[in-house]
């Protein structure tokens, strides 16, 4: 589905699970909304919102066109390969008028569950932190947005630094 927000900006879906992304100028997409439904199908706009119905299963959402005074985006799990280390987690933060707190957790199975640490406690500074989770192959964070003037803080990439454990040595073909 392709349609434009009140301001004429390209809004468009992605599938499965359905996204929806705006894009914002030259080389600058903002993801909108991450949904349960399998597809964004179809857009109409309305004097302050967008209205988007889904499929598998149906539904229907309406996005204001005013940002939210806050929000939270949850990152997909990151795999480092084997059991690492995590160590520092930056950020960098464009806009102002706001707040930006990260957490994070760790754990060794691909999808979070119950086995995965509890999330850190958050982190205000965007130069870096040392990751307070405990050893794990996998890492998630999550970045909670607050608004207090303007329009507000926003993330333009995370990344955190890590260690994998040195692995024994392994003959794969040996030829005399």
């Amino acid at each position: 589905a392709v349609g434009l927000d009140d301001r004429g900006r390209a809004v468009f879906a992605t599938g499965e699970p359905a996204k929806l992304w705006r894009s914002e100028g030259p080389g600058e997409i903002a993801l909108l909304a991450t949904l349960n439904e399998a597809q964004a199908t179809a857009f109409a706009r309305t004097a302050l919102a967008i209205v988007v119905a889904t499929s598998n299963p149906v539904a229907t959402y309406r996005l204001e066109s005013e940002p939210a005074s806050s929000g939270t985006f949850l990152a997909e799990p990151a795999d480092a390969g084997s059991v690492a280390r995590w160590g520092k987690l930056s950020w960098q933060s464009l806009g102002s008028g706001g707040k930006v707190e990260v957490s994070t957790r760790t754990g060794n199975c691909e999808d979070p569950d119950g086995t995965w640490s509890a999330w850190s406690p958050t982190q205000l500074d965007a130069r870096g932190s040392p990751v307070q989770n405990p050893e794990g192959r996998f890492y998630q964070w999550r970045a909670r947005l607050a608004r207090t003037t303007g329009d507000g803080p926003r993330i333009a990439s995370v990344s955190a630094t890590y260690q994998t454990r040195n692995r024994a040595p392994s003959i794969r073909d040996l030829r005399i």
